[in-house]
């Protein structure tokens, strides 16, 4: 199978290509004396030529953690998520996929080992939007899932992304459409109940990660 990927870090997003489709004029012809005609109506509609093989990675979440003062006890903090995690599929029948991997969360040679962080959706069904990336799709009736997730530290198992801090992680699954399907605009919508998991054993500092997303124009297998 033809495929291709492109990857992105995180806070950046790629820029879409515009969807191109020609028309073909319908012609209509009629014998003398007839009582019916038929006309042919053609259209020939190419997916986009931009991203992965037609499928683009519009947007990737920005994420901000709220500080938080140590309590010697393993504590959580608020973690907000903005700008969706959103992609474009204009007419390519091939499927997608998004993985994710990270490095490890460090401030100057301190780690923050035994903690994570989960960026959980409301639901495994990711949302067709318009090209505002926020108002819902109805008319498309076309699906892409979001992944299932577990917490090395937790336990729990939860709609989204689960990131472990104390050590680079390789690529996770987080969205996915099958072929024939994700064919539209998807939002991955991670909201209010993402949090960042603390340890007991946390040193106090500004503390750093990357995340990298990567867009395939192929199915998990």
């Amino acid at each position: 199978m033809f495929k291709k990927t492109l990857g992105f870090v995180a806070v950046a997003a790629a820029l879409t290509g515009l969807g191109l489709a020609s028309t073909t004029t319908a012609n209509a012809d009629v014998a003398d004396g007839a009582t019916t005609g038929t006309t042919a109506a053609n259209v020939n509609l190419t997916a986009d030529p931009n991203g992965a093989g037609g499928v683009s990675l519009v947007q990737v979440p920005t994420l901000t953690f709220g500080d938080k003062v140590l309590t010697g006890s393993k504590d959580t903090t608020t973690l907000g998520v903005a700008n969706n995690l959103v992609v474009k599929n204009a007419g390519a029948a091939t499927g997608w996929s998004v993985t994710v991997k990270g490095t490890a969360m460090t401030a100057g040679n301190n780690t923050l080992s035994g903690g994570s962080y989960d960026l959980k959706s409301a639901s495994d069904k990711a949302l067709a939007v318009q090209s505002d990336n926020v108002t819902e799709d109805t008319s498309n009736k076309t699906t892409a899932t979001v992944s299932s997730a577990t917490d090395d530290v937790t336990g729990d198992t939860f709609n989204g992304l689960a990131v472990n801090t104390g050590a680079a992680t390789s690529d996770q699954p987080v969205m996915n459409a099958v072929a024939n399907q994700g064919i539209g605009t998807f939002s991955a919508n991670f909201g209010k109940d993402s949090v960042l998991n603390i340890p007991a054993s946390a040193i106090a500092g500004k503390y750093e990660s990357t995340l990298t997303w990567t867009l395939s124009n192929a199915p998990l297998a």
